[in-house]
């Protein structure tokens, strides 16, 4: 999720000044992000329980 933020803000900022592509890159990340949490998902393995 950091990743995905970062890669969005720098791509972004690669745009020219007053690009609505800046804007929609940041719109679509966010919603993927957003979306991503809402569904539980996680790029990190479940935890494990400790054998007995």
């Amino acid at each position: 999720m950091l990743a995905h933020s970062v890669g969005a803000v720098m791509l972004s900022r690669a745009c020219p000044d007053d690009s609505p592509l800046a804007d929609e890159i940041l719109d679509v990340c966010r919603q993927g992000i957003l979306a991503s949490l809402a569904h539980g998902s996680s790029d990190q393995p479940a935890a494990r329980r400790p054998e007995a």
